[in-house]
């Protein structure tokens, strides 16, 4: 991975931060725009929590790396459809999630390598 940025934002700049149409998902503890996650304020930064919730954002960096930011939003919202409009049900979040599990069980791997590949790739 080339490189990420964190940033800790008070709840007003977390939201102010986000448009509109994505606070329309519900409230995140962080989301991540390209190379930069963005971590709400009532994230705690530390413990295996916080480590998974990091990782798990990682991933999406890594995703955004191998997409580009155009195909990652098409397939973001086309899993989001797909998947009865369901959070849970979106596959570059249950690869996100499904990683992050791994990396918390104590397995170490290269996330670019476990990445499954999109439709039309």
């Amino acid at each position: 991975m080339a490189s990420a940025r964190i940033a800790r934002l008070a709840r007003a700049e977390f939201e102010a931060a986000l448009p509109e149409v994505i606070l329309r998902f519900g409230r995140f503890a962080a989301i991540t725009l390209i190379d930069t996650v963005l971590v709400g304020p009532s994230v705690e930064v530390a413990g295996a929590r916080w480590d998974e919730l990091l990782f798990h954002e990682l991933v999406h960096v890594a995703q955004f790396q191998a997409l580009g930011a155009e195909r990652f939003a098409r397939e973001y919202l086309k899993g989001w459809v797909a998947g009865g409009r369901r959070y849970a049900r979106i596959p570059l979040e249950v690869e996100a999630y499904a990683l992050a599990r791994r990396f918390t069980a104590g397995e170490r791997f290269a996330v670019a390598r476990e990445l499954r590949p999109v439709a039309g790739d």
